[in-house]
């Protein structure tokens, strides 16, 4: 409690990544993070077209990942936020990630046509192997995704950490703790929390997993990189050999805005369609606006 105000305690997180085949690792810019500009260039080099204008091998097109578009308008500055109305966020911001993804899409990769067209090709292939057979250069993911990979598959990846200006925004799922008004044993809730919240006992916890051989599909603390600095420069490379090298530096890390409650809801039902959309080089314009969408979804849970 700080000023009479509650706060849980931030427990992990994850950060938006591109995945690409380490056999072209040689062909990426050598540092731990990309622009999207690099993403966008680098991608572009690795385009091979025939005669007839088809693709037979395309880099990335953004809009073949939806997610992918969404963390372009969080990098971009779209600062989305709970408010009043729902939310909020920067209108100009939203504009210069729709006119940077569709020059993309038209200079770099003909039209949105052109990039449905050679995904449709490969429908039914997993993001994953696009890369191993170098049909695309990049794939879009997240730490925890990543990691939960087996060692046999990361040792075949490389990644970089998709960042603008080197801030690298944080996924908005942080897993947080906090204490149960009611908790029958606060002080013991209290203790726990206190021990958890060390470097040498949430060393000790990744150490029992690696000694126990335990299959669980979680990476790190929680399913992400901990909260503690500490634990990740100085623990985590113990246990996961691909982050040498490559951990972000924490000051470069940003951090969501306080977000409305249904957030995943209105991500799904209001940006995720609206940046579609907007992106889509076949259309002049979009035929629905953000404020539209967030109208739709108030008559659904107001």
């Amino acid at each position: 409690s700080i000023d009479n105000k509650q706060y849980l305690l931030p427990v992990s997180f994850n950060l938006p990544a591109v995945v690409f085949s380490a056999k072209n690792e040689q062909s990426i810019p050598d540092t731990y993070m990309l622009s999207l500009e690099q993403i966008r260039d680098t991608a572009a080099l690795f385009n091979t077209v025939k005669n007839d204008d088809i693709y037979t091998k395309m880099g990335f097109a953004p809009r073949w990942i939806p997610e992918f578009l969404y963390q372009s308008l969080k990098i971009m500055g779209a600062n989305f936020s709970e408010s009043s109305d729902v939310f909020s966020w920067d209108t100009k911001a939203v504009e210069n990630t729709v006119a940077f993804l569709q020059d993309w899409t038209k200079n770099y990769n003909t039209s949105t046509t052109a990039e449905q067209d050679y995904q449709f090709k490969y429908l039914y292939t997993q993001e994953l192997d696009w890369i191993s057979s170098d049909r695309s250069l990049f794939t879009y993911t997240t730490s925890s995704e990543l990691f939960h990979l087996s060692s046999e598959k990361l040792d075949l990846l490389d990644y970089r950490w998709i960042h603008n200006d080197t801030t690298i925004c944080i996924d908005d799922a942080i897993i947080s703790m906090g204490i149960y008004k009611y908790s029958q044993n606060i002080p013991a809730a209290e203790h726990f929390i206190i021990w958890f919240m060390n470097e040498e006992n949430q060393k000790s916890l990744l150490q029992a997993k690696e000694e126990l051989n335990l299959y669980t599909k979680t990476f790190g603390i929680a399913d992400g990189f901990s909260s503690i600095q500490s634990v990740n420069e100085r623990v985590y490379p113990i246990f996961y050999k691909n982050l040498f090298g490559k951990l972000p530096i924490a000051d470069y890390l940003q951090p969501p805005n306080i977000l409305p409650g249904k957030w995943e809801s209105i991500k799904e039902r209001v940006i995720i369609p609206y940046i579609v959309e907007a992106v889509d080089t076949t259309k002049d314009e979009p035929t629905t606006t953000m404020h539209t969408l967030v109208a739709n979804w108030k008559k659904q849970f107001f």
